[in-house]
């Protein structure tokens, strides 16, 4: 992004941008959802800096979209943007909320309600596939895509066998950890 570039000191490469900017905080909220699951007090700050964070990637997302110029492109990624701010701000708002809610065990789904969500996810996962093959070649595609898909098989095949517990809210952690400690097969 030119206007980034325009004001760092360290150039801005595929590699350190996609750690930078996808995977680190990706990794800091998933792993703040773990945290929080445990009642470990560093969970509090992640979901803090979540919600920071959530809250400034829309500032910047619509800052940089109409420093670009006006189209319905730009009004797209605009709307995006206030999704994002309101989004970190519903999270702070529950943060700031005295008591958090306890949650009821949910209803187990049927056959059918499940199979509509996995249609749903693989539908989303092949646009998000198309888009990313045109931006960064076969390889990001064969990674990503592939994870996501590979993560579905598991959390479908395991959770139909070993339903999870309502208090692990992070689904990576939380299949993790049920394989590792209730072995169904």
């Amino acid at each position: 992004v030119p206007l980034l570039e325009a004001h760092q000191a360290i150039a801005f490469t595929d590699a350190n941008w996609f750690v930078l900017v996808v995977c680190a905080p990706v990794t800091l909220t998933l792993l703040g959802g773990y945290l929080i699951s445990i009642h470990m007090l560093a969970g509090k700050f992640a979901a803090w800096w979540t919600a920071v964070y959530t809250a400034s990637e829309g500032i910047i997302q619509i800052t940089l979209g109409f420093s670009q110029g006006t189209t319905p492109f730009t009004l797209l990624a605009a709307l995006l943007g206030l999704c994002l701010i309101g989004t970190g701000l519903l999270i702070a708002q529950r943060l700031l909320a005295s008591k958090a809610k306890i949650v009821p065990e949910p209803a187990p789904m049927s056959q059918r309600q499940r199979l509509s969500w996995v249609i749903l996810f693989v539908a989303a996962t092949a646009i998000y596939g198309v888009i990313l093959f045109n931006q960064a070649g076969p390889l990001p595609v064969l990674i990503i895509v592939g994870s996501m898909l590979g993560g579905l098989d598991r959390v479908v095949d395991h959770d139909v066998a070993c339903p999870r517990r309502p208090i692990m809210v992070c689904p990576a952690a939380s299949t993790f950890v049920d394989v590792l400690l209730h072995p169904c097969r």
